[in-house]
């Protein structure tokens, strides 16, 4: 899928590296687990919504999972982005080790993170 706007374009999915093309690039929007690109970020978004997933987002919460050292205004602008663009009717961002702690059965734990 081809997004963004007349001077930059994404080529996203899995099919994006199989062909070649002059002066492109290949980045992440995250790093250590944070957003550092908030366009990138949103064109991937765009991209699981609508050839992923294929939903309309305003029709089914979201949630997504976030990092110990996640900066208040990080989980402000992540949250206001899925509600503002997005329409998400509810949103849960939760910590990595909480959901690690769920996924292995338990509602309390310690968790070690590497």
């Amino acid at each position: 899928m081809v997004t963004g706007d007349e001077n930059t374009k994404y080529h996203i999915g899995t099919n994006a590296l199989s062909f070649p093309r002059e002066k492109a690039e290949v980045v992440m929007p995250l790093k250590d687990g944070m957003i550092e690109n908030w366009e990138q970020c949103e064109a991937m978004l765009d991209y699981i919504y609508t050839k992923c997933l294929s939903v309309d987002s305003a029709e089914h919460p979201a949630m997504m999972s976030e990092v110990a050292w996640n900066r208040p205004a990080v989980r402000h602008k992540t949250c206001e982005m899925m509600f503002e663009k997005y329409n998400v009717p509810a949103f849960f961002l939760c910590k990595n080790a909480v959901l690690a702690a769920f996924a292995s059965g338990r509602s309390t734990a310690l968790v070690l993170d590497t």
